[in-house]
């Protein structure tokens, strides 16, 4: 069977023949009828789709998908540190220790003394960082050049963070690879800071 122009004409068995035009636009098929039917809807959604006026034809999302075929997360959401103001630490007093220098990186004027100082004086930097700065990580190359320019012959911040993050309870959490290292403090690293920051203090007053 065939239609030409609307009007149906004979064709050989299971044979479709489609000949037809719209506006400038022309159609001419013939062969099965599936392969004839589907290749007609396209040329009719190909001639709606210029038509002025005419929206695209609407895409279904697909459906949701069930939990148990969702991919489990990459990585659990990482620790969060108590409120700054839960561990007594203020910009006051990071300022007695703290030295800021427009967007310089942060320096010591009092140094922590003793074995791992070092560590400590980069616990500091990374708590000073947080409420100075309202910075909550710190890139590991900053605070290498703030712990080079606070004294301390440091050449690599990294060998400083491992035993922190070694830990059974980690004070700093490291993320990113390479140049793109930075660190921040945990709950357990505020505290542990904070305790330093103290001490610190009280050497000075």
């Amino acid at each position: 069977m065939a239609l030409y122009g609307g009007n149906v004409m004979e064709a050989p068995m299971g044979v479709l023949k489609i000949k037809t035009r719209i506006g400038s636009d022309e159609f001419e098929a013939e062969g099965e009828n599936e392969i004839v039917l589907e290749q007609y809807r396209e040329f009719k959604e190909l001639v709606r789709s210029k038509l002025p006026g005419t929206l695209p034809p609407a895409v279904t999302p697909p459906a949701p998908q069930p939990s148990w075929l969702q991919p489990a997360p990459l990585s659990a959401p990482l620790p969060t540190a108590e409120p700054l103001a839960d561990q007594g630490m203020t910009a006051a007093k990071l300022s007695r220790i703290v030295r800021t220098d427009g967007n310089k990186p942060l320096t010591l004027s009092a140094l922590p003394r003793g074995e791992g100082r070092e560590g400590d004086a980069a616990l500091i930097l990374l708590l000073a960082y947080r409420i100075l700065w309202k910075e909550e990580e710190m890139a590991g190359a900053r605070l290498l050049d703030g712990l080079q320019i606070s004294g301390y012959r440091v050449e690599r911040v990294d060998r400083l963070m491992d035993r922190f993050m070694e830990a059974q309870e980690p004070l700093v959490i490291r993320t990113g690879v390479r140049r793109g290292v930075r660190y921040r403090l945990t709950t357990r690293g505020v505290a542990r800071a904070t305790a330093i920051i103290e001490e610190l203090l009280n050497t000075i007053a």
